[in-house]
């Protein structure tokens, strides 16, 4: 038989295989086939997409790359492409080839859908608020574009523009229970429960079978308002409705943790495992080894994966010697800007980073990092005080002590978090809001901001070394943190580092608080080196800054 002829039949056999859902074997004809004729640009554009299916985007990336040497004229290649390096967490090069279809094609709507998705994933809100809103002009009347575009607004903060178009969705469908549900959102971020309860109610009057829906409408209204006694009472009213409702146990678990039941929260946490949203953005763990549950492993090797913020790992990751006493090895499996931290972590064998797919490492068991408090925590309240925990290179520490050797005290800053983080726009503040600190005298300012926000050092009105901008990774920023007297950060990453290393910090936490701080608390049993500044008052920061001010104050006359 001849190659054409015997591409054609492996091209066949591949399709009956894919039919069938045999992805592994599909893909072995495919490449068989693509090995007869190397310049037939659809067998690498299918072993482009199987490799994408089968999560083995290296090879899904090489693959299309190929297609493409062959055909540049092909567009949807270059959007594939796009996909498969957003996978790879390679945003630069996925920006380019999505911006190729879109030049290619500029009346499409699916290039600036990748772009704005791949803007939100990035934390470049605002851009990705414009690719949504340059597809609404595409097509004015898509409900889900308006939805999208809404959803970003409300995350940006931009709730009365998010408002607008949340009813813009209901005049085109009266009965959209997404947008009745955006909307209330909105009004529970701007406080004007009134408005937001009506809106969740009319929600309900279109949607009477989402009456566990609704009771969850009213639990995140009450947790906003400060009541998490009665956003309880509504979580416990969403399970009898429906007690297989694993959003509602996830509100719940987070109340009673805001609460202080711990033992109880974190049972509930554990609920996460079931999440659709929590699903989608974890994949499997990387060893099909079965999930630890708690139990003495002494000749086993357990693998541990992050599952949540950079924020969580470093508050978590103290329960890593108590796994270590129950198994033989523990590996890590992490981002690249954490593993210089937790490397150093006591009784912590490896490090894999996230990006690997596959290790020569048996592992006998997993567990996501976020499950140790539940299956480790000791009563009474599971909370591993000792700390510091956390540990850097004397080295680094020294390599930083020449970038900080000021007079007086020495204040780190940090006043905005991840702008893909869902309450960023309660959390975060602009730094023209520490304009006062211009008048406390005796103190040298250093700026830890890193990312986009520290872009506003530029309009500083007082002297302040930016040290965030020369940081690779969350090693160097705990270097600084070292040679510092003090760090003063919203609810973010690096107030959680501070902890972890022993370091004072006072952290600037947001009306009405994450549920880990308690409610309106001023400290924490997680560090016993935090002191909490509280926003009073939802929206107000500069009563909270004012104290700031004056504890600063008083600390340099001290």
């Amino acid at each position: 038989m001849s190659a054409r002829g015997l591409v054609k039949k492996y091209t066949k056999q591949a399709k009956q295989l894919l039919d069938k859902g045999k992805l592994l074997e599909a893909r072995e004809i495919y490449f068989k086939a693509s090995q007869l004729d190397t310049n037939d640009d659809n067998l690498w554009v299918k072993l482009g997409e199987i490799s994408s299916r089968l999560n083995h985007h290296q090879d899904s990336e090489t693959a299309f790359r190929r297609a493409i040497a062959i055909n540049s004229n092909a567009p949807g290649y270059y959007l594939e492409l796009g996909k498969t390096q957003v996978a790879l967490k390679n945003f630069p090069a996925a920006e380019q080839n999505f911006k190729t279809y879109t030049t290619m094609c500029p009346d499409a709507e699916e290039g600036y859908q990748a772009l704005a998705s791949l803007m939100k994933h990035w934390g470049r809100m605002k851009e990705a608020e414009q690719y949504y809103r340059h597809i609404s002009a595409l097509t004015p009347n898509n409900e889900n574009t308006l939805l999208q575009w809404a959803n970003i607004l409300q995350q940006m903060g931009e709730h009365e523009k998010a408002v607008t178009t949340y009813q813009r969705i209901l005049k085109l469908t009266p009965e959209s229970w997404e947008a009745f549900q955006g909307l209330g959102t909105s009004y529970c971020a701007q406080h004007k429960f009134d408005l937001a309860h009506q809106t969740f109610k009319q929600g309900l009057n279109f949607h009477p079978s989402r009456e566990a829906d609704y009771q969850c409408n009213l639990v995140n209204l009450y947790y906003e308002s400060g009541d998490w006694e009665q956003a309880l009472t509504h979580c416990n009213e969403a399970l009898q409705s429906n007690p297989k409702h694993i959003h509602a146990r996830m509100q719940r678990a987070y109340i009673l943790l805001g609460l202080g039941h711990w033992k109880q929260g974190w049972v509930e946490y554990e609920s996460r495992l079931q999440h659709p949203a929590w699903l989608q953005k974890h994949p499997r763990p990387l060893s099909s080894a079965p999930l630890w549950q708690g139990e003495e492993l002494p000749n086993a090797t357990i693998l541990v994966e992050e599952d949540e913020g950079y924020g969580d790992s470093f508050q978590f990751c103290r329960y890593l010697p108590l796994l270590a006493k129950r198994c033989n090895k523990v590996i890590v499996r992490c981002r690249p800007a954490t593993e210089k931290i937790l490397s150093r972590i006591k009784r912590v064998a490896a490090i894999i980073p996230i990006t690997a797919s596959s290790t020569d490492i048996q592992i006998d068991r997993c567990v996501y990092m976020m499950s140790l408090p539940h299956l480790l925590g000791p009563e009474p309240n599971g909370i591993v005080r000792d700390t510091p925990y956390l540990s850097i290179d004397p080295s680094k520490i020294e390599k930083w002590q020449n970038s900080i050797h000021s007079e007086g005290l020495k204040v780190g800053l940090v006043w905005a978090g991840s702008a893909t983080h869902g309450k960023d726009s309660s959390r975060s503040i602009p730094f023209s809001l520490f304009a006062p600190f211009e008048n406390i005298e005796g103190v040298s300012f250093y700026s830890l901001q890193k990312g986009p926000p520290a872009a506003q050092l530029e309009s500083s009105p007082f002297p302040i070394t930016d040290l965030g901008s020369q940081f690779e990774d969350f090693s160097d920023t705990a270097a600084a943190i070292i040679n510092l007297d003090l760090v003063i950060s919203v609810d973010t990453s690096v107030a959680h580092l501070a902890g972890g290393l022993g370091k004072p910090v006072w952290m600037l936490s947001y009306f009405p608080g994450d549920w880990r701080w308690g409610f309106q608390s001023d400290e924490t049993a997680w560090y016993p080196t935090m002191k909490i500044f509280n926003q009073n008052n939802p929206l107000e920061w500069a009563p909270t800054i004012s104290r700031v001010i004056h504890a600063l104050t008083q600390l340099t006359k001290n």
